[in-house]
């Protein structure tokens, strides 16, 4: 982790000694504009689109792949109605067939649903900029429960408390920010669109979601009776008297 922040700050001081400020941010990928000037056009606008390709295809794939194993999750642990199709797995593959169906339909709508341009990249934007409250959420969640359960024997790994609280202090403000005017570049164009209109309908999604989390988390508790968050505690406590 520690060489990959390294690299990260090597490359962004190479791409501001080579790039000047006024071509920052016009349109075209800083790492195009970098390979364009170093090893020429090709390696820029065509070599590098192609990496580019592929990496995002990776990204994509692997978001698939997550993606439907929490929603398989989900459905086994009877956080999201049907619970019982969305945990079914597939008896050749091994997969959770139906979870990754619902997944693949989603993504296609997200991709051909908007028409492409403003409007397609507002959606890029919208959930991309909504990511970072859960970042900072994850962060938190991971210092509750180092403080709840500091000795549980299924933890490979102790991420750092300080670094924890920093990661989710600044995801958060990084949220925040968004909402703070950008500043203003002589001879750059200004957006059609407001700067805020991308992070305020991320929040309103956002408050949006929390209806149907009230109504299978606590409204369908309170009238069936079933505990969904019972097998969290059970587990919890077995492991610990494995570890006794």
């Amino acid at each position: 982790m520690s060489t990959l922040a390294v690299l990260y700050l090597l490359a962004n001081v190479a791409y501001f000694s080579v790039i000047p400020l006024e071509d920052i941010d016009n349109g075209t990928l800083l790492a195009a504009q970098f390979m364009d000037k170093i090893f020429g056009k090709a390696m820029g606008q065509v070599v590098l689109p192609i990496c580019i390709g592929i990496s995002i295809l990776g990204v994509v794939m692997s978001e698939l792949f997550g993606g439907g194993r929490l929603m398989y999750t989900a459905g086994k642990t009877g956080f999201v109605p049907y619970g019982d199709v969305l945990g079914e797995i597939h008896p050749r593959f091994g997969t959770p067939v139906y979870a990754m169906a619902i997944i693949w339909a989603l993504s296609l709508v997200f991709l051909f649903a908007p028409p492409p341009g403003k409007a397609f990249d507002l959606l890029v934007e919208l959930v991309q900029e909504g990511m970072w409250y859960f970042y900072a959420l994850t962060a938190f969640g991971v210092i509750i429960l180092r403080k709840r359960l500091p000795r549980y024997p299924l933890r490979r790994f102790r991420s750092s408390l300080v670094l924890s609280f920093l990661f989710g202090a600044l995801s958060f403000a990084l949220g925040i920010l968004q909402f703070y005017p950008p500043a203003e570049v002589p001879g750059k164009k200004k957006p059609e669109l407001p700067y805020y209109l991308a992070p305020l309908l991320g929040a309103i999604f956002m408050a949006l979601c929390l209806i149907p989390w009230y109504l299978r988390m606590w409204r369908y508790v309170n009238k069936t009776g079933i505990q969904l968050l019972g097998w969290i505690e059970a587990e919890e406590q077995e492991v610990l008297m494995m570890d006794d």
